[in-house]
């Protein structure tokens, strides 16, 4: 999976809402809001959330280019403990990831030369199986 691709399947995981600005490029949003007629904020989403919670933000939204799901512990490791809140195990050693929920039957283990590499395709992989399951019929 691409990588724009694979970070916008995290965002969506993560509860943002995700947005075509009508030139071909996506754009994320937190919260209830969305201003299309901005170019976004230039700094990280840890920084943004921060923002926001501090009270100097009513809402905020930031361009794909900006998401670093795929090259930031800080941005990837919330991703990794929503996972563990669902009941399943996530073990990341030197390379790979496994993520196992005994309870669901999802087993999975990406292994890579990065460790972030492989924790991000596993999570995708994750993902994936998650909203199948959770699909409403």
């Amino acid at each position: 999976m691409k990588t724009i691709e694979g970070n916008k399947l995290i965002g969506e995981f993560m509860g943002w809402r995700v947005y075509d600005n009508g030139r071909g490029v996506l754009w994320y949003g937190h919260r209830d809001m969305f201003d299309h007629g901005e170019d976004g904020y230039n700094c990280s989403v840890e920084e943004l959330d921060k923002l926001f919670n501090d009270g100097e933000l009513d809402a905020w939204f930031i361009h794909q280019d900006v998401i670093e799901y795929h090259s930031s512990w800080n941005d990837l490791m919330p991703v990794v403990e929503k996972i563990e809140k669902t009941g399943t195990n996530v073990t990341i050693g030197n390379g790979e990831c496994e993520i196992t929920t005994w309870i669901r039957g999802f087993s999975r283990t990406g292994v890579f030369e990065l460790k972030i590499d492989a924790v991000w395709h596993t999570v995708i992989e994750y993902i994936q199986w998650y909203n199948e399951q959770n699909k409403e019929t």
